[in-house]
C-alpha cells in the first residue's frame, strides 16, 4: 500500500510538473502584467544595468519611483533586464508562484500531515489576500521567506556556507531579518561553534560581493546614489505597530513599541536555543511581522510557514476545524476592508495579531487534546 502511494504521489507530481512547464511557457509571452513594485524595484534597475547605466538612476523607461530594493537581488537577477517589462513581470510571477510551493511544501513535509491537507493547504495559502497582493505588485518577500526556511534546513543539517549565501540574497530586505539573522547566528554556534558563525559570516559576505560585481563594473558611484534614494524615500503610514503606536501614543508609542519588540525578540532568543531549527525559523519570521518597524501588508507572507506548520500537526479535527474557520474569518474581514473602505494599507495592522491568535489557541487545543501530536 505504501508503495502504491508511493507511485500516485510521483506521477501526480510529473504531470504537476508538466502543467507548470506548459503553462510557464504559455504565460511568460503574454503582455497583460506588468508589477509596479518588480518595475521600479528589480527591472527597471535591471535594465539599466544591462546597458551599462547605473541601476539607481532615473533613466528606465516609464521609471517614476527610483529602486529601493538593496544590490544583492539586482545582481542575482538582473537577466531580467534584457527582456520586455511585461514579459520579465510574468517571469517574475511565476518564480513567486515556485517560491510560494517551496514554502508550503517544505512547511509540510516537516509535519509529515496526509497529501490532502498539503492540497488543502496550497489552495488556502494561494487565496491568502497579502499572498495574492504580493504576486500583484511582484514584491520578493515570499522568495525570502523560502530563503530563511531553506537556510535553516541547512544549518540543521551542517551546511553552514550555503546557508550564508541564502541569507546575502535574503537581506535584500534587511527589515524582514531582524529576527530570522539573530535567529540562525544562534543556531550556528549551537550547533557548530564559533567556527560556523564566522564560516556563515564569511559566506554570506563574499555572496554579497560576488552578487554586486556587476553593479561595480557598470558605474563604481552606484552606492551614493542608492544612500540618496533612501534617503529620499517617503514616510508612510504603514501597517505596523511601531506606526500604529506612534500615531496614537507619540513619544511614547516607541518606548511601549520598544518594550513590546524586546520581549519578542527574547522569546526569539529562546526559540533557537531550544527548539528545531525549522521550527525556530518559523518562530523568527512570524515574531518579525509582530515587531518590524518596516513592513506593509504584503510583507505578511511571513507568516505562511507558521500557518502551514501549525495546520500540519494539529492532528484533531477540531483543533483543525478552529484554525480552518479563523482563517476564514480572517479573510473575509481582510476582504469586506478592501470593497468598504479606502484600501489603505495601514487598516490591515491587525491581521498577523489576528491569525496568529488563531493558530496559538489552536494549537493549545491540539495539545491538551494529545500531547504527543503536537510535539
Amino acid at each position: 500500500m505504501t508503495r502504491h502511494w508511493a507511485q500516485v504521489r510521483f506521477w501526480v507530481g510529473v504531470w504537476l510538473w508538466l502543467c507548470i512547464a506548459i503553462g510557464a511557457s504559455a504565460l511568460i509571452g503574454m503582455h497583460w502584467l506588468t508589477s509596479w513594485d518588480f518595475h521600479h524595484g528589480l527591472w527597471s534597475p535591471s535594465y539599466l544595468l544591462t546597458r551599462g547605466m547605473n541601476p539607481y538612476g532615473m533613466g528606465a523607461p516609464r521609471q517614476a519611483v527610483p529602486s529601493v530594493w538593496l544590490p544583492m537581488i539586482i545582481g542575482l537577477w538582473f537577466p531580467l533586464g534584457w527582456f520586455d517589462s511585461d514579459e520579465a513581470a510574468n517571469l517574475w510571477l511565476l518564480v513567486n508562484t515556485m517560491c510560494v510551493w517551496g514554502v508550503v511544501w517544505l512547511s509540510w513535509r516537516a509535519t509529515r500531515a496526509s497529501l490532502a491537507i498539503f492540497t488543502i493547504l496550497l489552495i488556502g495559502i494561494f487565496l491568502f489576500p497579502p499572498l495574492l497582493s504580493h504576486l500583484m505588485l511582484g514584491q520578493l518577500s515570499v522568495m525570502i521567506t523560502l530563503l530563511y526556511v531553506l537556510s535553516a534546513y541547512l544549518v540543521k543539517r551542517g551546511l553552514f556556507l550555503p546557508s550564508g549565501v541564502l541569507v546575502a540574497v535574503a537581506l535584500t530586505k534587511p527589515q524582514l531579518s531582524i529576527m530570522a539573522l539573530p535567529g540562525i547566528l544562534i543556531g550556528l554556534y549551537r550547533f557548530g561553534k564559533l567556527k560556523a558563525v564566522l564560516g556563515f559570516a564569511g559566506a554570506a559576505l563574499a555572496a554579497i560581493l560576488w552578487l554586486t560585481i556587476p553593479l561595480w563594473l557598470v558605474d563604481p558611484t552606484w552606492p551614493s546614489d542608492m544612500f540618496t534614494i533612501m534617503q529620499q524615500t517617503p514616510t508612510w503610514l504603514q501597517p505596523t505597530l511601531f506606526r500604529m503606536l506612534q500615531v496614537q501614543l507619540a513619544g511614547w508609542g516607541l518606548v511601549w513599541w520598544f518594550v513590546w519588540a524586546s520581549m519578542l525578540f527574547g522569546l526569539n532568543v529562546v526559540a533557537w536555543l531550544r527548539l528545531d531549527p525549522s521550527v525556530a525559523m518559523n518562530t523568527s519570521l512570524a515574531l518579525t511581522v509582530l515587531a518590524s518597524p518596516y513592513l506593509w501588508s504584503w510583507d505578511f507572507v511571513l507568516l505562511i510557514p507558521s500557518i502551514v506548520h501549525i495546520f500540519g500537526v494539529t492532528k484533531w479535527h477540531m483543533a483543525r476545524a478552529l484554525i480552518a474557520l479563523g482563517y476564514v474569518a480572517a479573510w473575509g474581514l481582510t476582504v469586506a476592508i478592501r470593497w468598504t473602505t479606502d484600501n489603505s494599507d495601514e487598516r490591515f495592522w491587525w491581521l498577523p495579531f489576528f491569525l496568529l491568535a488563531i493558530l496559538v489557541v489552536g494549537y493549545a487545543v491540539q495539545f491538551f487534546h494529545s500531547p504527543v501530536d503536537s510535539r
